[in-house]
């Protein structure tokens, strides 16, 4: 999954008022400041664990991963008030 699909699938999850399920492969060790995740399901594939949405983009865009425009975060979130990078 790309940053892009990433946030797109938060952006829905929001749209829908629930948690954004991820899927990462039994390897995957999180970046640093990554939200906690509550996990869903575990298998041979992965690990799928849901995600509170606004907290997936913010970090999108902390990182870079992401341009602000591209996750609809509300004006308030620190990020939308910094400087240009």
């Amino acid at each position: 999954m790309t940053p892009l699909q990433m946030a797109a699938a938060a952006r829905a999850a929001v749209a829908a008022g629930t948690g954004v399920s991820l899927t990462f492969p039994n390897c995957f060790k999180s970046p640093p400041d990554f939200p906690k995740g509550e996990v869903m399901c575990v298998n041979g594939e992965g690990v799928t664990q849901s995600f509170e949405p606004d907290e997936v983009l913010a970090w999108l865009v902390d990182s870079g991963l992401v341009p602000e425009h591209e996750s609809f975060l509300p004006v308030s979130h620190p990020v939308s008030s910094a400087a240009p990078r």
